[in-house]
């Protein structure tokens, strides 16, 4: 090996480490910072807690993707330990002398002291730690058996036999370069539509966004991590549109690459590729996907649970274990309904006999145990709210009486979820040849018996059980289900289906159904442009992505600032007018539900009569300001109030912002 290719090699290593280490430090930090930050643990408490999550964290991305088990797994691990503990002692010894000099806060302290556990670990590990240093001649240890055996079908590329020349061909030669191009324009593609056609953001983004402002560890709709992630965006690029949308195309392809990856290990390359190309034509992977919310995020991380999933019944591997925990428990910090998933995998467990050996496994155990360490913040968070965020998803739960009501509301929601993959169906169906008369022509055999290896069982369990079981859910407990609660549970049902077709059958279809996906994907796209563009014409009032956001919030902010001569700190109001708000304005507005204080804790009473409000409303009618009663404030506290008109696209029917101005009171500061 050349001088040039070492250093290549090392540099690589580095670079992988320092991802890696980067990646621990903001766990740590992020779990360090948050239990002192809201209370829940004493300083040093906290540290161990952040520095355990750290450690399996680090663990697995090092041995895994840096040093790619370059030493057997038990010989890693506890080498990697002592390396840990020995840069922990350090990092206490740091934080010890930070607390107690007083020279920074406590959090400060506990980040700092943070910071300095990647240095340490660094050179141990790439000399000794990692270092496979068992004799030459000594056997290597056997791998744990595997429980599925790759089927006669799942043969990739390389070993199909030779097609015609023809970009089809091309594609079904080399479908790992077809799939990365698809990556990286989706991505691209997907990002600009938006950014380029919408003029604002969608509501549940401007929503989420004002909450992750707050860094809170729930909140009273839903779970902190989406609202963590647009604050994190916000924080780094500004009040920008288009980091929304990449974070919406980045849980896209994430997703995808799971499905290519499990349609790889199952049904071969060709098949995951047409695989990922039809679960893009499924309504909840398209088109609301511009609007990043809880529902978009669920899809990466159910796809990513499954596929670990997979791997660690198949192979039983510590890291593949642990990284199933970890993936579990950021689903906590996503949506309760991920649950349902992890109830379906432990099913199949102990269902399938063959699986069952699994639960033995001490990986299973300390997966378990991780995910609950992970979940504990927000857990706690959960408990000490009374429980504000199940209260509300039972709320948007309308009951179904009797059991006819909920047959039917089943009903209904299995042909609202067979609608949103009427496009899939239609390329399938006519594309692919599956209806009789558009057989002809087709030469292989076309359906494989599904059941026939234990890989395909998998597969149709997690496509079909997990809507099953919420299914069942509704029907015992009488709760209306919402379609788009579905959303991450369809990310292998393009798989299950490509499951009952033979491979060669896609050499001879492949053609017809990329004609029909390209008309679809595009199609969609155009819509989306279109959506944009005229849309507010069409329904003759400004679409919430149509809306002069920025032009609100900079309007109502330079006002505050003129009267008051001091920066707009908190805007009372709905979660879109003073969302929009919120976001827009430069100097970013904590947004306060006067309709519910509960709902904005971030918000202390004391402290919004202190700084004084803003608050907003949409006037329908009247040339008189009407505060909502809602919004109910001594009138002799509104030092201002009137109605500003906002012009859009339709420009004799401009729209009516009620604003009201409560003045900062100075006595309520002490």
């Amino acid at each position: 090996m050349t001088f040039s290719r070492i250093s290549a090699k090392e540099l690589l290593t580095l670079m992988r480490f320092g991802i890696v280490g980067i990646g621990a430090t903001l766990v740590h930090m992020g779990v360090a910072a948050s239990l002192v930050h809201f209370n829940i643990a004493p300083v040093f408490v906290a540290n161990l807690v952040a520095y355990l999550t750290a450690f399996l964290f680090a663990f697995t991305g090092h041995f895994v993707w840096t040093f790619q088990r370059g030493a057997p797994l038990k010989q890693a691990i506890w080498r990697y330990f002592v390396i840990s503990a020995s840069a922990f002692g350090v990092n206490n010894l740091v934080l010890l002398s930070l607390v107690e000099s007083g020279l920074v806060s406590k959090v400060a302290s506990v980040v700092i002291a943070a910071a300095i556990v990647p240095a340490i670990s660094y050179v141990a590990s790439r000399l000794w730690g990692f270092k496979d240093t068992s004799e030459p001649d000594a056997q290597p240890a056997q791998p744990t058996a595997p429980l599925f055996d790759k089927s006669e079908d799942t043969a990739d590329a390389a070993d199909l036999a030779p097609v015609n020349s023809g970009l089809h061909d091309r594609v079904m030669k080399h479908p790992s370069v077809c799939f990365w191009t698809f990556m990286a324009l989706h991505l691209v593609i997907w990002t600009l539509v938006p950014t380029l056609f919408y003029r604002n953001l969608p509501l549940d983004v401007i929503e989420l966004v004002t909450w992750g402002h707050e860094w809170q560890l729930g909140y009273f709709k839903h779970p902190p991590l989406p609202s963590w992630l647009l604050e994190g965006a916000t924080m780094l690029f500004g009040s920008s549109a288009w980091p929304a949308y990449l974070l919406s195309q980045l849980s896209m392809i994430i997703a995808f690459w799971a499905i290519w990856r499990l349609g790889r290990a199952v049904l071969g390359a060709q098949a995951a590729l047409l695989s990922v190309f039809l679960t893009s034509l499924i309504y909840f992977y398209n088109f609301p996907t511009p609007e990043f919310n809880h529902n978009v995020l669920q899809v990466p991380v159910w796809a990513l649970m499954a596929l670990c999933g997979w791997y660690a019944l198949k192979h039983d591997k510590l890291w593949q274990w642990l990284a199933l925990g970890l993936l579990t428990g950021f689903a906590v910090y996503i949506k309760y309904s991920m649950a349902i998933l992890v109830v379906a995998l432990l099913l199949f467990l102990l269902v399938e006999p063959s699986a069952r050996q699994r639960l033995k496994s001490w990986g299973l155990w300390l997966a378990a145990l991780l995910a609950l360490l992970v979940a504990a913040p927000h857990l706690y968070w959960l408990i000490d709210s009374d429980f504000q965020s199940l209260s509300y998803m039972s709320a948007r739960s309308a009951p179904l009486e009797g059991i006819v009501a909920r047959l039917l509301g089943s009903l209904g929601f299995i042909g609202i979820q067979i609608g949103h993959h009427g496009a899939l169906l239609l390329v399938l169906a006519i594309g692919g040849g599956l209806l009789p008369f558009w057989r002809k022509g087709i030469s292989a055999g076309v359906f494989f018996p599904f059941a026939a290896t234990l890989e395909r069982r998998y597969l149709i369990w997690i496509a079909l059980v997990p809507i099953a079981l919420t299914i069942l859910l509704s029907v015992v407990n009488g709760s209306e289900m919402r379609p788009m609660w579905a959303a991450p549970m369809f990310s292998f049902s393009a798989l299950a289906l490509l499951g009952s077709l033979k491979t060669a059958y896609f050499r001879e279809r492949f053609r017809f159904m990329a004609i029909g996906w390209a008309g679809v994907y595009f199609g969609t796209l155009i819509v989306i442009a279109s959506m944009g563009l005229f849309g507010s014409y069409v329904i003759k009032k400004p679409l919430r992505v149509d809306w002069p956001g920025a032009q609100i919030a900079s309007h109502f902010a330079s006002l505050w600032q003129s009267q008051q001569n001091q920066p707009l700190a908190y805007v009372g109001g709905d979660a879109w007018i003073g969302g929009n708000v919120s976001f827009y304005a430069a100097t970013r507005p904590s947004l306060v539900h006067l309709e519910d204080w509960g709902k904005s804790p971030w918000a202390e009473p004391a402290q919004v009569r202190c700084k004084g409000v803003m608050i907003l409303w949409q006037q329908k009618d009247g040339d008189e300001p009407h505060l909502p009663e809602a919004y109910a404030f001594d009138p002799q506290r509104i030092a201002a109030s009137g109605i500003q008109l906002f012009q859009w696209k339709v420009k004799d029917k401009p729209f009516r912002i009620g604003w009201a101005m409560v003045p900062p009171d100075p006595s309520a500061c002490q």
